[in-house]
């Protein structure tokens, strides 16, 4: 009989041949410290460096990696999708391959599931607690971004880009099986679709910290975030969610 999973780890990867290897290291040394069962699951989503090997070379040292692979870039929403549908374990976190939230956070999360059905990192709660930050026009263009999204789709949620987030298993089929977008926008939509089924969500702080290194282009990013927000909208009065 397979031995049931209690977590699963999913990570989307986008040409991380260089830190890779060692947030890899960071995300099992972590989960061997505690007595659950767990999978990681790596999503490559079309990378042209050295990331699938890297990939395979960390799978041949711990078996309980699964690769999943996109032949082409379809976009960090795409490969979260393809990850989370993958996943087995009873609990699922989603999390950014350069662990801006360290893997340590998720002790925090795990208060709040038993009594929730998803549970997300913020960094836009009073008792955040921020490393390094972005420039400063990042984190202006990112407050118009948060004040439209919370006008147009999700009032109660102040941050729903953070990449730390826990989901119960019974979320994710109903919820990522009516995802739609496969960029930027998807963060928002997935909380969209949840708060529509009527899934409790939790808000916690949590410790983040820019790194450089960011492929994201931040103003084509808001600008194009903001399409797919009323994309959402569309889809929602189309009746794709329901």
């Amino acid at each position: 009989m397979k031995k049931a999973i209690n977590l699963s780890v999913v990570v989307p990867v986008f040409n991380e041949e260089k830190r890779l290897p060692k947030n890899l290291e960071k995300i099992i040394t972590y989960l061997k410290k505690g007595k659950a069962s767990y999978e990681v699951i790596l999503v490559d989503d079309g990378s042209t460096d050295k990331t699938w090997d890297v990939l395979n070379d960390f799978k041949n040292l711990y078996p309980s990696t699964v690769l999943k692979r996109h032949k082409e870039n379809m976009g960090k929403g795409a490969a979260v999708k393809t990850g989370m549908l993958a996943s087995n374990g009873k609990l699922v976190l989603m999390t950014d391959c350069d662990l801006s939230t360290p893997m340590e956070e998720l002790k925090i999360l795990l208060q709040y599931i038993k009594s929730h059905d998803i549970v997300i990192g913020s960094r836009r709660l009073k008792e955040k607690k921020l490393g390094r930050l972005p420039e400063r026009y990042r984190t202006f263009l990112g407050d118009i971004y948060y004040e439209l999204l919370r006008l147009i789709l999700l009032p109660a949620v102040k941050d729903t880009n953070c990449g730390f987030k826990l989901f119960s298993k019974e979320v994710i089929k109903p919820v990522f099986n009516r995802q739609k977008i496969n960029r930027w926008g998807y963060d928002a939509e997935v909380l969209f679709i949840a708060d529509k089924l009527n899934f409790k969500i939790k808000e916690v702080p949590v410790k983040w910290t820019h790194y450089a290194g960011s492929k994201v282009k931040i103003f084509d990013a808001v600008t194009k975030t903001l399409g797919e927000l009323l994309q959402i909208k569309i889809n929602n009065l189309k009746g794709f969610y329901d």
